[in-house]
């Protein structure tokens, strides 16, 4: 059946004590830069994700699932775990859904990405995330987050290696190890 009880999404992980619970967890995720994502779930017991091609509920599909229990962390204990390869927007909102069902002992629950610069965030941090119902976050928003630059991000330089040795005295109360 459905989960009892509706969350929506603040952060990407929490842990509970409760069981035979089931929850449904639910708001928007969105994308700080363009390009394909990859998304990763870890869950005790069973867990469900949907994405949305858009903000739309409607349109949500399952992208993973958690089949069985997890430890907390472990994104790779069952191959459906990870979903596809799905290509996102920078700054616009994607409808994201988790039904978590709960059987015995403690519970957790975590998401994670691989973004396009190939950067692994588990979980991915709640910056990222706006509450379902809300007013739909906008790129502006986002922007003001972003760099004012990217020029200077990386700089071409040369280095010149010198073969000389070089020699140095030093002086100290006592002889160390370090300075030999």
């Amino acid at each position: 059946g459905r989960p009892d009880s509706h969350e929506t999404i603040n952060q990407a992980n929490y842990t509970d004590t409760s069981e035979q619970t089931g929850f449904l967890v639910r708001g928007y995720v969105v994308p700080p830069i363009s390009g394909p994502y990859r998304f990763w779930m870890s869950a005790d017991d069973h867990a469900d994700l949907f994405l949305s091609t858009n903000s739309d509920p409607e349109l949500k599909q399952k992208i993973a699932e958690v089949v069985g229990w997890t430890d907390p962390g472990v994104y790779d204990k069952f191959q459906a775990q990870r979903s596809g390869t799905i290509i996102l927007q920078k700054g616009k909102p994607y409808y994201i859904e988790i039904l978590h069902k709960q059987g015995v002992a403690g519970a957790h629950l975590s998401v994670g990405w691989t973004l396009p610069d190939d950067r692994i965030e588990r979980p991915i941090p709640g910056s990222f995330f706006a509450p379902f119902g809300s007013a739909l976050p906008t790129s502006t928003k986002l922007d003001d987050l972003a760099e004012a630059s990217l020029a200077n991000n990386q700089a071409d330089c040369s280095v010149t290696v010198n073969d000389d040795p070089l020699k140095v005295l030093v002086i100290d109360h006592s002889p160390r190890w370090d300075s030999r």
